[in-house]
């Protein structure tokens, strides 16, 4: 009897530690008390005190701030698909998301699309609300055995194989962040700009494309392309790659986050960032 019970416990043991890694893998499952609370995504970058209008990067960075000013302008929220690629230990993980993005309060949710397009984990986070925590749960098991969970964004487990938080999604992020490396290069020469009118993923789109020739230290890449809807004036693609491995080889990807299905100002409520809503899988 007692090894009956014994067999049982590790059983139940084994299990338990099979959905923690599971869960650690998704990056739902909670942390200590005591890491620090996110108050949000980023604010925009401060403009160049003394910015120079001859550095060829200068007219990526005006675009970008108009497109910043326009999303914080006109869009309240919006719904997309969005396709995420990254490079992690030589190796490119790819995730499909279903995203709802509001900007007041920030809230977020998202839906992790499996090979046969059903949802495999859902994810919600709003701005100082459910203790500033994702709030997940994943289908699969084991991870499907520990119910909803909650998360630290920026906690080593959430930030496992991801570049960035969850605080740090969205359009409007995706502006800033590129404001930023932008503001950051402009402090340096061995730069190459390119503007094009093309077609991306069936919208009419500006490509702006970004060299730098020579690796250095202080540039994050060697090659980076954003694609702009030249209609609705907001970013729907962008890549970055780093120097080749050999010479004349391919830059090899670093990461690059493609938005479809774009639909914009649907008019989110407090329902569409709530685990309750009955729309969702939360158990």
């Amino acid at each position: 009897m007692r090894r009956r019970f014994r067999t049982t416990l590790l059983a139940l043991a084994a299990v338990g530690l099979a959905a923690a890694a599971c869960l650690w893998w998704l990056g739902f499952l909670s942390v200590p008390e005591g890491a620090a609370s996110v108050p949000g995504p980023a604010a925009s970058p401060a403009p160049l005190a003394d910015a120079d209008q001859r550095h060829p990067l200068y007219p990526a960075l005006q675009l970008a701030r108009k497109i910043e000013s326009r999303i914080d302008r006109d869009i309240r929220d919006y719904s997309a698909t969005l396709v995420k690629r990254e490079r992690h230990k030589g190796e490119i993980l790819e995730e499909t998301l279903v995203v709802k993005i509001r900007h007041e309060p920030f809230s977020v949710y998202l839906g992790r699309l499996d090979a046969g397009g059903g949802k495999s984990a859902e994810g919600i986070y709003v701005q100082g609300k459910y203790n500033n925590k994702i709030v997940g749960h994943t289908t699969n098991f084991p991870g499907s055995l520990l119910g909803t969970v909650s998360v630290d964004p920026r906690g080593p487990i959430a930030m496992d194989r991801q570049h960035y938080p969850i605080t740090e999604i969205g359009l409007l992020n995706l502006c800033r962040r590129i404001i930023e490396i932008v503001q950051a290069d402009m402090g340096h020469g061995e730069c190459e700009v390119t503007f094009a009118d093309v077609e991306f993923d069936g919208r009419p789109a500006t490509r702006v494309e970004v060299v730098h020739p020579v690796r250095r230290e202080y540039f994050r890449f060697h090659l980076a392309r954003v694609y702009v809807d030249r209609q609705r004036n907001i970013p729907l693609h962008y890549e970055a790659h780093d120097w080749p491995q050999q010479p004349g080889g391919e830059p090899e990807l670093i990461e690059s986050y493609t938005y479809r299905n774009i639909v914009l100002n649907p008019g989110f409520s407090d329902r569409d960032f709530d685990p309750k809503n009955p729309e969702y899988r939360f158990p």
